[in-house]
This record gives structure tokens, sequence and C-alpha cells, in this order.
């Protein structure tokens, strides 16, 4: 392809997140940073924060018109801005060398194995998160009932779980025989 070619494309960046006022302005802040990085966009639509149904969240995207030099830095721009959609408007065709269309390829893999290994990251990272809070939930229970056998009812408030939200934990401390039911009490073993 022509190193000489413009490529002319509409892309939409969203975010998500809260206060709305903090992500309208992120949105903003990114863009101008887009810019400063030698990204040429020609305009920019920015569209207010919605909150997204049943959460304390919002959604927010700007529509951008952007023009690059070639086709690496469109790539580059998809794999840096992270665009949720993407439209070449010009030219009307692109036509790629084989070694260009490689290099591509080769990089959309090793961005899709980066991803790949941060999220397994991410899991093991929170899997772990969820081995100790559930240790500490669980010293916790010990411990208040270290004070006396307690009801279902007398645990919820100390805790400050539904009855039908603990009892899978009391069930597990009972099957790990460090916490005894007995008589509607609950007790260290």
């Amino acid at each position: 392809m022509s190193d000489n070619l413009k490529i002319g494309a509409r892309a939409v960046i969203e975010t998500v997140g809260a206060p709305k006022e903090f992500i309208e302005e992120t949105l903003k802040t990114y863009i101008q940073k887009l810019k400063e990085s030698g990204i040429n966009i020609v305009s920019e639509i920015y569209h207010e924060g919605v909150n997204i149904e049943d959460t304390k969240f919002f959604s927010t995207f700007v529509e951008v018109d952007v023009v690059f030099k070639n086709t690496a830095d469109l790539l580059n721009f998809c794999f840096d801005a992270m665009p949720s959609s993407i439209e070449i408007y010009e030219p009307e065709e692109l036509v790629f060398k084989a070694s260009e269309l490689n290099g591509f390829l080769n990089d959309l893999q090793a961005k899709i194995h980066e991803n790949d290994l941060t999220v397994k990251n991410y899991k093991a990272q929170n899997s772990l998160l969820d081995q100790n809070a559930m240790a500490v939930f669980q010293n916790f229970l010990i411990f208040a009932l270290k004070q006396g056998p307690k009801s279902l009812s007398e645990l919820t408030r100390p805790v400050g779980l539904e009855p039908e939200m603990l009892r899978p934990f009391l069930d597990k401390l009972i099957e790990k025989k460090k916490v005894k039911l007995e008589n509607e009490k609950y007790a260290v073993a």
C-alpha cells in the first residue's frame, strides 16, 4: 500500500464508569492525549453520559473523524484506542501487500495472546483474593461463635448478610467440621 495514501475513518470510542461527570471529562482528556500523540482527529462529537440500567454506572461515547497517513497508523489506532466501531470512508478500496497483511495478522495475534495472558493473570489474582476473603470471613464467623452459640438470625446482624446468603458459608464450615449446628444454634466444633 502506498505510504502517500491518506485513510479517512470514523470511529466510536466508549467508556463506562461513575460518576457521570468524571467519565465525560475522562473521555475528553483521553481524546486530547490521542491528538497530542500525533493522531489526526479532525472532528469529534461527544455524547452525554447515560445511566446503565440497574447500576450506578454511566456510559458515554465520542464519535471521531480521523485521518491516517497509512494502514500501519490505522491499525495502531485500533490496537491502542480500541474503538467499539470503525468505518473507513476513504479510500473506497485498500490494497495490501502480503507482507503488510502478514505483519497485521502477527500483530493481531500478539495482541490477542497478550490480552489472553492478562485475563488469565487477573483470574488467578481474583481466585487468590476470593480464597483470602473467604478465609477472613470464615475466621470472622468462628470468632463470632467463640463468644457463644448463635442462631442464624443472631449471626446476620454482625456479619451484615441475609440468612439465605449466610447459610452456605456456615454449611461449608460445618462440612469442614469447624462449626456445628445443634438446636438451631451454631457453635464452634
